[in-house]
């Protein structure tokens, strides 16, 4: 499931169900049905820094011709909640 809370702490379930149960002499099975987990333990009051990760390969109208070509990088991690905002440009442009 969805965690439970976007900071401060939550909590995430995860549920699974016997497909088969044992018949005839055959093993049962083994493991839990049912499992809980903490998530989004950052205070709410105490804002993380941004994450990017690093700029891809330049793309673009035949980058070795000096044509106009960009670059992109994904957020790694930032969300409204518990994450300073990512200021940083997520795309460059050269050319």
């Amino acid at each position: 499931s969805e965690c439970s809370r976007t900071c401060g702490g939550g909590w995430r379930f995860q549920e699974r169900s016997i497909a088969t149960r044992a018949a005839h002499g055959g093993s049962v099975c083994d493991g839990e049905t049912k499992r809980t987990s903490s998530c989004n333990t950052a205070p709410c009051g105490e804002m993380q820094q941004c994450v990017l990760g690093d700029w891809g390969d330049w793309v673009g109208c035949n980058s070795d011709s000096g044509d106009q070509r960009y670059r992109t990088r994904e957020v790694l991690q930032g969300n409204k909640n518990t994450y300073r905002a990512c200021n940083e440009s997520l795309q460059q442009t050269a050319g």
